[in-house]
């Protein structure tokens, strides 16, 4: 569960990184 979680979390992150670098 908890490696599920750091998985999901990393490609959030990713997700807003990128969503980030569009909208600038």
């Amino acid at each position: 569960m908890k490696i599920t979680y750091c998985k999901l979390k990393q490609s959030i992150q990713k997700k807003l990184l990128e969503f980030f670098v569009a909208e600038v």
